[in-house]
């Protein structure tokens, strides 16, 4: 039997990569959200219950390019509405789900992307890593795969196994061969995703792994996932790292920013056309038939090309009506 694999987050990349090869079984709290490394080591040594969702009920959403996030001290979630009764129940199942595997004696295999602007900072904490998951779940048998984005030249490799054997560190290589300007960051990762998932399914794969010599290696620093649309992933760090710190001490260890990392009102660009006017009042009618409200308003800001907030002000002067944005957050329309 195949040993199930997880996504530790960094973003919704590996669970994209694990549905597409039909390899995603289940669901689990990091598929689909941004979450810093020493975050993951939180929830594993502390449990969800601090720094996971924002603090204040109902949560705060904010419009963050085409995206509507909501942001916590470790995480950030766009895709679904977060205030939804049916998405916070589902999560206390992945939550349970999790935690079964991690008491369990299981072989399992992580999935974690790199989300620190210096890849170094995240494997430098591998070890508090290994050290939290044998204190606290000694039984559970498991490797974890780290992906650094857009660090080769060539082709995506395997550098070795990092610490210990049970750690391998990937660079991965953007394929940027059919660029255009509606090539999502998943398209060209995709690629390189199967072939380290691929890869990390064989029992030769990790016999063969030598020491990986990090320190020699030039990493690139950069701010790919680290950033969304010029904004913080999370409120706790502006450098995709460092979000247990920032709680710590109240302010941000990097930019001394307090409050969360705010987001700054984009203007809108041109005026709206019949066209996108029609998309808009389409999809509008999709939201309330049952779709999920974030996912609406996100899925006709990239048909239209605009950003969250310019299509949520639009609905609201086409419709004169506040049910789609009270049901998001109630806070919107005055950002």
């Amino acid at each position: 039997m195949n040993k199930p694999l997880i996504s530790l987050g960094g973003w919704c990349g590996p669970a994209l990569a694990l549905g597409k090869m039909d390899l995603r079984k289940k669901a689990y709290p990091f598929d689909f959200s941004r979450v810093t490394f020493d975050g993951i080591i939180h929830f594993i040594k502390n449990g969800f219950q601090e720094g996971f969702f924002p603090p204040v009920r109902p949560f705060c959403a904010e419009c963050v390019g085409q995206w509507i996030l909501f942001r916590s001290q470790h995480c950030a979630f766009a895709h679904y509405n977060l205030n939804d009764t049916a998405v916070q129940d589902g999560f206390k199942r992945k939550f349970l789900r999790f935690n079964d595997i991690l008491k369990s004696d299981d072989k399992v295999i992580f999935l974690r992307t790199i989300t620190a602007r210096r890849p170094l900072d995240e494997i430098d904490m591998l070890p508090t890593f290994t050290h939290v998951v044998a204190q606290q779940y000694p039984r559970l048998q498991y490797r974890l795969v780290m992906i650094a984005h857009d660090q080769a030249d060539t082709d995506t490799e395997c550098l070795g196994y990092v610490g210990q054997k049970n750690i391998s560190l990937w660079r991965l290589r953007y394929d940027r061969s059919n660029f255009t300007e509606n090539t999502s960051l998943f398209d060209m990762t995709s690629g390189g995703y199967t072939q380290i998932i691929e890869a990390s399914q064989q029992e030769s794969h990790w016999r063969a792994l030598h020491s990986a010599e990090t320190a020699k290696f030039r990493w690139k620093e950069h701010d790919n996932l680290t950033l969304i649309d010029g904004t913080a992933m999370v409120r706790g760090s502006c450098k995709g790292f460092g979000s247990t710190a920032t709680h710590i001490a109240g302010t941000c260890i990097y930019c001394d920013t307090v409050g969360g990392h705010s987001v700054t009102k984009q203007q809108p660009r041109r005026p709206f056309t019949q066209e996108e006017d029609e998309i808009i009042l389409m999809n509008t009618y999709s939201f309330l038939a049952g779709a999920d409200a974030v996912s609406v308003v996100e899925d006709v800001a990239d048909q239209t090309k605009r950003g969250s907030l310019e299509i949520i002000e639009r609905i609201y002067s086409l419709t004169n009506s506040k049910k789609l944005l009270d049901s998001i957050s109630g806070n919107l329309l005055s950002e």
